[in-house]
C-alpha cells in the first residue's frame, strides 16, 4: 500500500495526473490546437441548434379581402389527413415576438460551459500543468530521499533468506557486523538448503579474518560440510587441504592427498605425488599405520619396475607358453606374488622376484602364499610342487605323501582348493586328489567331497567305514562300466569279510 500511495495521487486536485489511456492531458499538448478544436466544437453546436420559428408580420389588407376566419382546431392535427396544395400549415400556438427577442438576446449574451470564457487562456493552462508536475516531483522527491536513507540499511535477514532460495539478486553486502553475519548464516542453516548455505559461507569467508572463519566452520559443521564439499567440486587441492588442516581434519585433508595421488595418468606421477603426499599430510602421529602402508606401496613399485626391466628382455621358455598380456608396473600386490610365482618360482629365495622376498615386501601372509602360488603351479600342471607347497617345509617323504596328515590344508577350505584344481586343470591326478581328501578329518566330509570329484579309492575307504553298503551301490551305478573304478567298487561290494549294516 506504501508504494501505491506513493506513486498515486489521491488529492482531487492530482487527479489531472491519474488519468490513462490516449485522452489523458499531457504538459506536452498544443495548447493553440485544443483551443481551435474547442471553437470548432462550438461553432457545431450552435449550427446544429434549432432555430425558433420565423414571425410573419401580416400586410394591410384592402375592403374587398375577405374576412378572416377562425382557424378550425382539429384541421393541422397530426394525421387529420389535409392534403392542400402550396399551403404550409400553421402552428398551433404562436410565439409572441417580444417574449422571442427577449431569448434570443439571451441566449447570445448569458455565459455557458461551452462558450469561449469558459475555456482557460494559455497562461492558466500552463499554470495549473506546472502546480500539478510541482505536486508530483515533490512526492517522487520525497521517496528518492525515502530510498536513499535506507539504502545502507539491511533488509531482514528472513527475507535477504527466502530471495537467496528464489535466486532473486540480493546484497549481502549491507550486512556489516559479526552477529549480523553469524545470524544470517544461522538462518541458512536453519532454511536446510546447501545453495543458500553456501551463498553465506562463501560471503563470510571473503569478509571475515581466517581465525574467525575457523572458528565458524568448527561451531556448524552443516556449513563446514557444504564448504569442503564446494571446494571439492570447484576449489584447489591447496585451499581443501588447509581448509581440513583449519578444522583439524588431518586424516581427511591426507586421504584426500592420497587420492588425488592415486588418480595420476602415469606412475611415475603417482609416485610424485605420494612422496609429496608423505612430506606434507601424513606427518600426524596417529597416521603410522597409514604412512606405513604408503611407504611399502612404493617399495613394491619400485621392485615392480625392476622387475619388469629384467623381463622385458626375457625369452625364455615360460614367457613363451604363458605370453604376458600386461606390463608388471603398477599391478596390485596379489598379483605381483602371482606375477612371481608364475615366472620366477625356481628363483633362489634372496633374489628380489623371488615368491618368498614379494611376499616379505607386500606384507601378506602364508594362506595367501599358498593360495596364490598353488594357482600358479596347477595352471603350469606342476603337480609334485602342488603337493609340496601344500605340505610343511621339510617334512616331504613318503610316509607325509601316503598318509597326508601334514599337508596344510588347514589353509584353505578344502571344497575352494578342489575347485581351484580344476578350475586351472582340466583332470588333476587321482592319487593327489585322494591324498588331499585323506586329510579331511570326518569320513563324511571325505565321502562328499569323493562323491563329488569321483575319487572311487576315498568313497570305498569312507563306505567300509561307515557301513553303508546302499550309497555304495549308488555310486557304482553312477561309474562307466568296465572301468578300473567300476571294477575296485564291485570288488569292495563282494568282499565277504566287509561289514554292512
Amino acid at each position: 500500500m506504501a508504494y501505491h500511495n506513493r506513486f498515486n495521487f489521491d488529492d482531487p486536485q492530482d487527479s489531472y495526473w491519474n488519468e490513462n489511456g490516449s485522452a489523458a492531458s499531457s504538459i506536452f499538448d498544443d495548447i493553440r490546437s485544443k483551443q481551435e478544436s474547442a471553437r470548432v466544437a462550438l461553432d457545431d453546436l450552435f449550427a446544429e441548434t434549432p432555430r425558433p420559428a420565423q414571425v410573419n408580420t401580416p400586410k394591410p389588407t384592402t375592403s374587398t379581402a375577405r374576412p378572416q376566419q377562425p382557424p378550425d382546431p382539429n384541421r393541422y392535427q397530426h394525421g387529420s389527413g389535409y392534403q392542400g396544395r402550396g399551403e404550409r400549415p400553421t402552428p398551433k400556438f404562436m410565439l409572441n415576438e417580444p417574449e422571442l427577442r427577449k431569448d434570443v438576446s439571451n441566449v447570445s449574451i448569458a455565459p455557458s460551459e461551452c462558450s469561449f470564457s469558459s475555456l482557460p487562456s494559455e497562461s492558466q493552462q500552463l499554470d495549473l500543468d506546472f502546480s500539478r508536475l510541482r505536486a508530483e516531483h515533490r512526492k517522487l522527491q520525497r521517496h528518492c530521499e525515502a530510498l536513499r536513507a535506507d539504502r545502507f540499511r539491511p533488509p531482514d535477514i528472513s527475507e535477504t533468506i527466502g530471495r537467496l532460495f528464489k535466486n532473486e539478486p540480493v546484497s549481502l553486502d549491507l550486512y556489516k557486523s559479526k552477529k549480523d553475519k553469524l545470524a544470517l548464516l544461522d538462518a541458512a542453516i536453519s532454511f536446510v538448503d546447501g545453495n543458500v548455505i553456501l551463498a553465506v559461507v562463501i560471503y563470510i569467508q571473503r569478509t571475515v579474518s581466517e581465525a574467525i572463519f575457523r572458528e565458524v566452520l568448527l561451531e556448524r559443521p552443516e556449513a563446514a560440510e557444504e564448504y569442503v564439499q564446494y571446494l571439492k567440486d570447484w576449489g584447489t587441492t591447496e585451499e581443501l587441504t588447509n581448509v581440513f588442516n583449519v578444522m583439524g581434519r588431518t586424516a581427511d585433508a591426507a586421504m584426500y592427498d592420497f587420492k588425488l595421488a592415486m588418480g595420476a595418468k602415469t606412475v611415475h606421477q603417482r609416485m610424485a605425488q605420494l612422496k609429496k603426499a608423505l612430506v606434507a599430510s601424513f606427518l600426524d602421529p596417529r597416521l603410522s599405520a597409514e604412512q606405513t602402508q604408503i611407504h611399502r606401496y612404493i617399495n613394491i613399485v619400485d621392485r615392480q619396475q625392476q622387475i619388469e626391466v629384467a623381463d622385458s628382455t626375457d625369452r625364455s621358455k615360460k614367457f613363451t607358453d604363458f605370453p604376458r598380456h600386461a606390463p608388471l608396473l603398477g599391478q596390485p600386490a596379489i598379483h605381483t606374488l602371482y606375477y612371481a610365482c608364475l615366472y620366477h618360482y625356481d628363483s633362489p629365495p634372496t633374489s628380489p622376484d623371488s615368491p618368498q622376498q614379494i611376499q616379505d615386501l607386500c606384507g601378506l601372509n602364508e594362506k595367501q602364499l599358498v593360495w596364490v602360488s598353488v594357482g600358479a603351479l596347477v595352471k603350469q600342471n606342476r603337480w609334485p610342487d602342488v603337493e609340496r607347497s601344500l605340505s610343511p617345509r621339510g617334512l616331504i617323504g613318503a610316509i607325509t605323501r601316503s598318509t597326508g596328515a601334514n599337508l596344510k590344508s588347514n589353509y584353505i577350505p578344502m571344497d575352494q582348493l578342489m575347485r581351484l584344481i580344476h578350475a586351472e586343470s582340466g583332470q588333476p591326478p587321482k592319487d593327489l586328489i585322494c591324498r588331499l581328501l585323506r586329510s579331511l578329518p570326518t569320513p563324511e566330509e571325505r565321502l562328499m567331497l569323493a562323491e563329488k570329484y569321483m575319487a572311487t579309492e576315498v568313497v570305498i575307504e569312507c563306505t567300509q567305514q561307515m557301513k553303508e553298503r546302499q550309497r555304495l551301490e549308488v555310486y557304482t551305478n553312477k561309474l562307466p562300466p568296465h572301468s578300473s573304478d567300476h571294477y575296485k567298487a564291485l570288488a569292495a561290494l563282494n568282499n565277504s569279510g566287509a561289514k554292512w549294516k
